[in-house]
């Protein structure tokens, strides 16, 4: 299973546009017996993620979702430019 690492902004707190922004995320694996049943299982972790309005090139910050499998930790998020 593969989880997509975007997130989609309805309403930018700087120009009030929407945009999509592609995530790094750096998770970290927990060692623990996964059944197959449990793979496909998702969480998700708040975080607090810095991002660059691609219209007025200001930065603002925004506490999204970043979902991930139960046995994962989060332990970083950047936003990558967004996608226009």
């Amino acid at each position: 299973m593969s989880l997509e690492d975007k997130t989609y902004i309805e309403k930018c707190p700087v120009c009030s546009g929407s945009h999509t922004y592609p995530l790094d995320v750096a998770r970290k694996a927990v060692q623990v017996r996964v059944s197959p049943y449990y793979e496909t299982d998702t969480a998700y972790t708040p975080s607090d993620v810095l991002f660059i309005c691609p219209k007025q090139n200001k930065e603002f910050r925004m506490t999204v979702p970043v979902y991930h499998r139960p046995y994962e930790y989060i332990n970083s998020v950047e936003a990558k430019p967004a996608d226009e």
